[in-house]
């Protein structure tokens, strides 16, 4: 029977584990591997995690909006497995809810998961789920929707041309696989059930051919050529466009109308046109749920402008480009399957906007939560126990241990089309969507970033502007200034550059002050070139960047600006241009803290944006600044959906799936004094070489607190605000490496240190790779080497000074 083949396999595999483990003890190598498994802990390729690891990938795709990239387009998922194309699921809860995921908000391919089996097709129609009481291949059932899984595409790969038994060249050659996809079945073939005894199939007609024999026949295959690398390689863009029907009667409720005010060079019918494109375009882009795109021509004599499909029914997306009409009068987004429409058609006066929702699916969509009860291997640092010493060692992150995951899988919040479209029509400014700066004086119940509650709609970039010298670039007088000030301690979260206005001392640097603000004067007179020199001088345009040079004003705002391209002095601008950003940024300059700004858009190509921050770096590389990019989605990760929250608050938020931050426990229990005293020790030994850390934002309280203000009734608010309370700045410092390697946040109980994810976004070889790697490994290193002296001290002091 087949257990017994398995638990036969599984006995074996693990002998030979055991053997490699006890020659890697004797030698003194290290032990590659997982340790502490045993044979029960080995299951077949179909009882994997598969579904789990999905909705972790797709975790990580729904932050495509934050640091997003501008030079690779597409996403998709490739997974080689020993499977056959079987995934057998705990529940049929995660199951639905990968297939929502997948089919309303998946990476934006024909076929969004490849799944390549390194064997031979089964007798079966694969792919298939199953879940317990759920439709069974061995039992001839049909297949539902979703334990169909038509989001899979499957390829297989001869099994005996994989393996280590040839020769070096064939084994090179094999990353290099010759696929075989295999060909969709209309009828579902008999699996005989190996653990009954028996290889009768059943009498039914659904387990034969076509003609009703009982024969059986494998699958054909289809061998692949280039086509199929290709389309892993860069996964193609789907667009939704179908082809005009006729129109149905339908009740529409909320409608509104828009009057565009942002470009005013066209004539008025024009300029209706084209918004009415951009609205849809941006509900096509932010793709919250499979949607499709129904046109009518401006005039009814027009030529028709679509061919007639020549690819398959089941693809009817496919459309040629020079093809599609240039000037429509009206148009249909349809989502969740039809449940929710809009249609959108330009009257005399703007554009009128009408929605339709049949149900109340997107409540039920953000109340559908799965928990991933699943433990992963993490790195483990030693904790600082009250009355033991500090083990320098501890910090090399040698010993790992298996931690419960905390995770609540979840479909994407769903945007306010009506505020977005009224931002793209230029009723609306695009609202701050990052929590910074702080300030004190603001009531706690207002949100002063609710641009997060846009979502994917709003593309984000957080950019810093800092000196390359070190002398212009040093925090560690100005700290040193603060710490004397507050007689030798500093609470958790206090601003030190703030303590030094209120006190109108200055440090005296020498010239690097003067030296930091004449460069950075000239970068900022290039930045307003490069963001107006094609505007009209009539206009004025200016950021209106204060500078100070006196060393007594810190403090400063959030201002802010629209970039129109068609203003820009870049090689992609042209006076037609409705691409546009937002610019958010510091409303002054004070050395020697960074000058931090925030590039947010919904309507403006990756060209025009990666020719701006190209220009940019150069600019500041010319002026010895340096233009380093911060991870939006580390330090401020958005919160989940209020349906979502739980006591957990580590689940309220969507975090990323992967890169997760090393955290170091400090000690509990200590007095007000003793906390100030060991933030000043850290901090300190943070700011000095080798490591030259930065202070980038400062919190003395909980800052920004989320309040839901999208589909969200009066009564539900009022509860929530009784009830839990989120906030998305924490009280703690966040410091950062100069050339932004990595990101350290300190709060009152703990330290994380983030490895900066974007210094491998720009790495297209191995080569690139591994270089980033070795300068964020050396930082690390010394990181946790100098934060564990500083501990070690500190504990050892503390012992010596007794209760």
């Amino acid at each position: 029977p087949t257990q017994q083949l398995v638990a036969r396999v599984s006995e074996v595999v693990m002998q030979l584990y055991e053997r490699a483990k006890d020659v890697c003890t004797c030698e003194g190598l290290p032990l590659g591997g997982w340790p502490e498994i045993g044979g029960h802990n080995l299951v077949e390729a179909s009882h994997g995690s598969i579904l789990e690891c999905l909705n972790l990938v797709l975790d990580h795709f729904d932050q495509h909006h934050l640091d997003r990239s501008l030079r690779v387009t597409g996403q998709t998922i490739v997974l080689l497995t020993a499977g056959n194309g079987l995934i057998r699921a705990t529940g049929k809860k995660l199951c639905e809810l990968t297939h929502k995921r997948f089919i309303s908000a998946g990476p934006n391919t024909s076929k969004a998961f490849h799944m390549i089996c390194v064997r031979q097709p089964p007798l079966h129609q694969v792919p298939w789920i199953h879940w317990p009481g759920g439709p069974s291949p061995n039992s001839g059932d049909r297949p539902s929707e979703i334990s169909s899984a038509p989001w899979i595409s499957l390829t297989y790969h001869p099994e005996g041309d994989f393996g280590a038994p040839y020769p070096c060249t064939r084994w090179l050659s094999s990353s290099l696989l010759p696929l075989e996809r295999l060909s969709e079945n209309s009828m579902p073939l008999f699996v005989p059930d190996w653990a009954d005894g028996t290889l009768a199939p059943p009498s039914s007609p659904q387990n034969g051919s076509r003609n009703g024999s009982q024969k059986k026949e494998r699958p054909e295959r289809a061998g692949t050529g280039p086509e199929l690398w290709q389309e892993l390689r860069a996964p193609e863009c789907r667009p939704y466009w179908y082809k005009r029907r006729a129109e149905d009667k339908r009740n529409y409720h909320g409608e509104y109308s828009l009057c565009p005010t942002r470009f005013t060079g066209l004539d008025d019918a024009s300029e209706r046109i084209m918004i009415m494109s951009d609205l849809i375009g941006c509900r096509l882009e932010a793709r919250t749920s499979q949607l499709c795109y129904e046109t009518s021509r401006s005039s009814p004599g027009h030529v028709d402008d679509f061919r007639r499909s020549t690819t398959s029914p089941a693809e009817p997306w496919r459309w040629e480009a020079h093809l599609v009409a240039a000037k429509l009068s009206s148009g249909i987004v349809r989502a969740a399957n039809g449940n929710i429409e809009w249609k959108l058609e330009t009257t005399e006066n703007g554009l009128a906007v009408s929605c339709r929702k049949e149900t109340d699916e997107a409540k039920n969509d953000i109340e559908f939560v799965c928990k991933y009860e699943f433990f992963v291997r993490r790195t483990h640092l030693q904790k600082c126990l009250p009355g033991k010493a500090f083990d320098e060692s501890s910090m090399r992150e040698i010993p790992t241990d298996w931690v419960l995951c905390r995770r609540r899988f979840h479909l994407p919040m769903r945007p306010e089309w009506n505020g977005l479209d009224r931002i793209i029509v230029g009723d609306l400014q695009m609202p701050a969507a990052l929590p910074y700066p702080a300030e004190l004086s603001v009531s706690e119940c207002q949100d002063r970033c609710p641009g997060w509650q846009y979502r994917s709609a709003i593309k984000q970039h957080l950019y810093m502007l800092l000196p390359r010298a070190d002398a212009e670039l040093s925090h560690l007088e100005y700290f040193s200034k603060a710490v004397a000030n507050l007689e030798g301690g500093l609470s958790t979260g206090v601003d030190i550059f703030k303590v030094l206005e209120d006190r109108s001392e200055a440090v005296d640097v020498g010239d690097a002050r003067h030296t930091s603000v004449s460069h950075f004067e000239a970068v900022l007179a290039g930045l307003e070139s490069l963001c107006f020199g094609r505007g009209s001088k009539e206009e004025n345009l200016s950021l209106g960047v204060d500078v100070s040079g006196d060393g007594t004003r810190f403090m400063m705002e959030r201002r802010r600006c629209t970039v129109y391209v068609r203003k820009m002095s870049i090689s992609s601008a042209h006076p037609h241009s409705r691409d546009w950003f937002e610019l958010f940024y510091d409303s002054q300059y004070a050395p020697p803290k960074p000058f931090i700004f925030v590039v947010q858009w919904m309507v403006c190509s990756s060209v025009h944006l990666m020719k701006f921050i190209a220009r940019l770096g150069r600019l500041a590389e010319d002026n010895k600044f340096l233009l380093a990019r911060l991870p939006i989605a580390q330090l401020f990760p958005q919160p989940a959906p209020e349906g979502v929250w739980s006591e957990d608050v580590e689940t309220n938020f969507d975090r990323l799936a992967f890169h997760a931050p090393t955290s170091i426990e400090l000690p509990q229990g200590l007095s007000t004094s003793d906390q100030k005293r060991l933030n000043v020790a850290l901090l300190k030994c943070w700011l000095q070489p080798p490591l030259s850390f930065l202070f980038l934002f400062s919190t003395p309280h909980e800052e920004f607190k989320v309040e839901h203000t999208v589909g969200v009734g009066k009564e539900k608010m009022e509860m929530l605000r009784q009830s839990r309370a989120l906030f998305q700045r924490l009280k703690g410092w966040i410091l950062g490496h100069r050339e932004a390697l990595c990101v350290v946040t300190l709060r009152e109980d703990w330290i994380q240190f983030y490895e900066n994810r974007l210094v491998y976004a720009e790495a297209r070889d191995a080569q690139s790779v591994e270089h980033a790697r070795s300068g964020v490994s050396t930082v690390k290193r010394t990181f946790l080497d100098e934060t564990a002296r500083v501990l070690r001290e500190w504990r050892t002091r503390d012992l010596k000074s007794g209760p």
